[in-house]
């Protein structure tokens, strides 16, 4: 039987996003679909996915939504695909009109949508409410004139599913093939740096957004009286970063900038402990969080515990496998306590890594989500 064919849309994620060309895209052409992506970059054929590239995305937010948005609906309308699955909110009125053209069409939201505008910074304050209230109503109305729907988090899902009863959760659990060579260097170096911290310095890490929503401040003023290093990777909000430089614990941070996927998992593998404190905001649903982010379970899988916040869904995860420390993520006695209990306990800390990396192997990976995702397809074929 020939597979139909697919074309994911995005307006907002780069050409080789892990969520949708290493994990989904990937998946789909194995399982025999034809497999295109309109988006930014150039067009082209890798790994068998064809890409229709359309140039660098404009760098106005209200240029993009306004203008790069219609040029994606019209390739996608040239295309003439059987299956169209969506990726940003911005791409809702393109994704309604491909519906009413008789497609099938999938919504993949990545995020609480709702609840991530009443974060965004450069929205008036006063507007923000409002706004998200207006989005909600439109949201609403378009997504049942799909046929389906795809989120992050099942707490994400049961929601939207007032909205599409066809929804499914399809959450961002790490690839085990792309840290074969990280796993492959830990046998043959099979050396831990838990049984090392007489001579070495205590290395916790951060490879990630450097924004407030992961309260970096409050972890600088939980380390000000310890001796370690704070190995931090990734991008920066520019005034955030700022106010941290001028913290007093500054000092203990090796700031290594941007770095690639394979540098990440190095400074993973080269620290005793990964931190996770995202702060509660509306678009983690406060307490309850969401599995759509990676952090943890990219340091579960690089044999490291984790300090993270006390979100339900992690928290029943940690203590699952007991992987881990759950706390308030914007205490620093909180902060300063556990990374203490940490420095003390190395054997302990080793072999939480240990049973995170196992029930990462057994439980937290893209296979699992790749099954529900291919199984999803064929339900919506028929």
């Amino acid at each position: 039987m020939i597979k139909p064919s697919v074309c994911h849309l995005t307006s907002v994620h780069q050409q080789f996003d892990i969520r949708i060309f290493r994990k989904q895209l990937l998946s789909l052409k194995k399982a025999g679909y034809d497999v295109y992506q309109i988006s930014q970059g150039e067009s082209g054929i890798r790994k068998g996915i064809k890409l229709i590239g359309l140039g660098e995305v404009p760098k106005s937010r209200l240029k993009r939504i306004l203008f790069f948005t219609k040029k994606i609906y019209k390739a996608a309308l040239k295309l003439d695909s059987d299956i169209y699955h969506v990726h940003d909110p911005e791409l809702l009125p393109a994704a309604a009109k491909l519906a009413k053209r008789g497609k099938i069409v999938i919504f993949d939201s990545h995020e609480n949508v709702t609840g991530q505008i009443e974060e965004k910074t450069y929205i008036p304050k006063l507007f923000r409410k409002i706004i998200a209230k207006v989005y909600s109503v439109f949201e609403k109305n378009v997504l049942k004139k799909l046929s389906g729907v795809i989120c992050v988090s099942p707490n994400f899902t049961q929601r939207m599913k007032k909205q599409n009863e066809n929804c499914v959760t399809v959450t961002n659990y790490p690839l085990l093939s792309e840290q074969e060579t990280a796993l492959e260097k830990l046998s043959i170096d099979n050396k831990s740096n838990f049984s090392e911290t007489s001579d070495k310095v205590f290395k916790i890490c951060f490879p990630g957004l450097i924004s407030e929503e992961w309260c970096h401040l409050e972890l600088l003023t939980a380390i000000k009286d310890i001796e370690l290093e704070y190995v931090l990777c990734g991008p920066a909000h520019k005034d955030y970063f700022e106010e941290m430089k001028k913290h007093p614990a500054w000092k203990k941070v090796n700031y290594q900038g941007i770095v690639s996927r394979a540098q990440v998992r190095t400074s993973i593998n080269e620290s005793n402990l990964g931190m996770a404190l995202c702060r509660k905001l509306p678009n983690t649903d406060y307490d309850i969080g969401t599995l759509g982010n990676t952090k943890l379970f990219e340091y579960m899988l690089q044999k490291r515990p984790v300090c993270c916040t006390n979100f339900i869904l992690w928290e029943e995860i940690v203590t699952k496998y007991n992987c881990g420390i759950c706390i308030e993520p914007d205490q620093p006695d909180q902060i300063e306590e556990t990374i203490q209990w940490f420095i003390k306990h190395p054997e302990e800390a080793k072999q939480m890594g240990e049973r995170g990396y196992k029930a990462v192997l057994n439980e937290y990976n893209w296979s699992t989500q790749e099954k529900t995702l291919l199984d999803f397809y064929s339900k919506l074929q028929k």
